[in-house]
């Protein structure tokens, strides 16, 4: 909502400190894109992105939102002009969860910047 607002929303995860195996990484972050339930239903006809639950209105859209979260621009290992929460983060969900049934919110944490700002 904040970022359909036009405010600046960040979602970041750290993983542990103790993580040191090679695979491992220190963390991810990524910038909330702005993004209503007609285009999260648009993309869902692409090939790559997840087609349940089916977003067909508002309840199926907090549903969708709540396991995937909300669009996502990331650049790094991966470059994803938009991509979901859940998969833009799936190399940094913790031991025993899974992108897609664990929500979102439980692996991710998302940060609003308080002062509005607009670019004209």
């Amino acid at each position: 909502r904040a970022a359909n607002a036009g405010a600046l929303v960040v979602a970041a995860r750290q993983t542990s400190p103790a993580a040191s195996e090679a695979n491992q990484f220190n963390g991810h972050i990524a910038i909330v894109l702005p993004k209503v339930a007609a285009i999260a239903s648009a993309l869902q006809r692409g090939a790559n992105y997840p087609v349940e639950p089916v977003v067909g209105d508002a309840a199926t859209f907090e549903q969708f939102l709540r396991l995937y979260g909300p669009e996502i621009a990331q650049a790094g290992g991966l470059n994803f002009a938009h991509t979901q929460t859940a998969n833009g983060f799936a190399r940094h969900y913790g031991a025993g969860a899974t992108p897609g049934v664990t929500p979102v919110d439980e692996q991710v944490e998302f940060y609003v910047y308080l002062s509005p700002t607009r670019i004209n």
